[in-house]
């Protein structure tokens, strides 16, 4: 039986060894074929282009037409400012009752004496 195992094994071994041998074999004719392609191509295809950088665009057309609307939209502005400044309020007065309410309940439940019962020792097991 250990004789059959050492011949497996010897086996596997020589199948991994020529899976090895074949994958080197495909990556070196990738990179012969890939260079290859480089030396035949033209010399003007392989270069890349020169970076072309633009200048920003101007915002002053986008500027000249907001003044005059400007009047119009900051009265609009300051009431959906202060429709959004009341509501957050309200949020905030409504959080604070939460929470005064749930801190009342818990002093509730402290007073009244009611505790829970301890975990289990683990080493009573």
């Amino acid at each position: 039986m250990i004789q059959l195992r050492r011949q497996e094994a010897v086996l596997d071994e020589g199948q991994r060894k020529q899976r090895a041998a074949a994958r080197l074999a495909a990556i070196e004719q990738k990179q012969r074929a890939e260079a290859q392609r480089a030396a035949s191509a033209p010399p003007a295809a392989r270069a890349a282009p020169p970076m072309q950088v633009k200048p920003p665009r101007a915002q002053a057309s986008a500027a000249a037409a907001r003044p005059a609307s400007a009047p119009a939209s900051s009265a609009a502005t300051a009431q959906r400012e202060q429709r959004k400044r009341a509501q957050f309020e309200a949020r905030q007065r409504e959080a604070q009752a939460h929470r005064e309410e749930s801190e009342r309940r818990r002093a509730e439940r402290a007073a009244t004496g009611k505790a829970s019962a301890p975990l289990p020792d683990p080493a009573a097991r």
